[in-house]
């Protein structure tokens, strides 16, 4: 839940991560395969919605880590979801071989 300014509670585990993200955006940060992308960071990669990544995580079971409540995704974990929707063109299919044409018909040509 994303907290607004004027409420009473904050959260420091929160904000240390949206700072985190505004370093690595700013840095151009590169990640390693020891990194591990948030909800956030995972829907801003897809350029989906947090509940996109929340509803497709449970209905199409996306590989992910949970480190007690909070789910995290490891970079192999985001090429396995790639992967799991990088479709190859159907290949076109295959038309039936037609008989040559002989008789009547061919012959008024």
């Amino acid at each position: 839940m994303s907290k607004h300014h004027g409420d009473d509670e904050f959260d420091p585990a929160e904000a240390l991560l949206r700072i985190e993200a505004l370093i690595r955006q700013v840095s151009g940060f590169q990640r390693t395969a020891a990194d591990f992308y948030t909800i956030e960071e995972l829907a801003a990669t897809f350029k989906i919605s947090r509940s996109a990544v929340y509803r497709l995580r449970k209905e199409q079971n996306w590989p992910h880590h949970r480190f007690g409540h909070e789910i995290r995704f490891s970079t192999q974990n985001v090429e396995q979801i790639r992967a799991m929707y990088d479709k190859q063109p159907p290949a076109p299919p295959e038309q039936p071989r037609r008989a040559p044409r002989i008789g009547t018909r061919a012959q008024k040509k």
